[in-house]
């Protein structure tokens, strides 16, 4: 039976987990850091520090083996579960996705992920910024941005979300192509 304590651990590595790799290697490694240290953890898992340290960065890629062995002296595994879309099953998400998807069912825009993203990214008040913060990583922010959609964004909301999200030099908006003129 798990523990208080060990549940709140799990949620804040999940939660971590959902945002970000980067968050969640960062999270993980603040949990080793305050439950065995790291000099402790290196030495239990044959890691010199320094690579535990590299690990446990915000772009650190631990191997397989490695990122098994931490988890382990947190009592912890990795398991596989299936992918279940919270925001389809979101209150505020439909709220929201009703706001700026209006033309159609907010289902079917939390299911086009990357329309719903685009359009909250554009138009998006503070509040709804803060909340797609808090539900959305920023992997998934940034794939918006790589492949967005086009007519969506403007000139502001374009140049805000690459500068925020860390992704320079900004390219130009997508321009919308119309098909040549069929011949006669």
């Amino acid at each position: 039976m798990e523990t208080k304590a060990t549940v709140k651990k799990r949620d804040r590595l999940n939660r971590a987990l959902e945002r970000d790799r980067g968050q969640f290697l960062l999270e993980l490694g603040e949990l080793l850091r305050h439950e065995k240290g790291l000099a402790a953890a290196a030495r239990d898992t044959g890691l010199n520090r320094e690579s535990l340290y590299r690990a446990l960065g915000s772009t650190g890629n631990p191997t397989f083996d490695t990122l098994e062995r931490l988890l382990a002296l947190l009592g912890y595994r990795l398991s596989v579960a299936p992918l279940v879309d919270r925001l389809t099953s979101d209150r505020r998400a439909a709220a929201i996705a009703r706001k700026y998807v209006w033309w159609q069912h907010p289902q079917r825009t939390l299911v086009d992920r990357r329309l719903f993203l685009a359009q909250v990214m554009t138009l998006g008040t503070v509040a709804d910024i803060r909340w797609l913060l808090s539900r959305i990583s920023t992997s998934e922010l940034r794939r918006v941005l790589r492949d967005p959609p086009v007519g969506i964004f403007n000139g502001r909301s374009w140049n805000f979300w690459h500068l925020r999200l860390g992704l320079t030099p900004i390219p130009g908006l997508p321009a919308r192509r119309l098909p040549q003129e069929m011949p006669r």
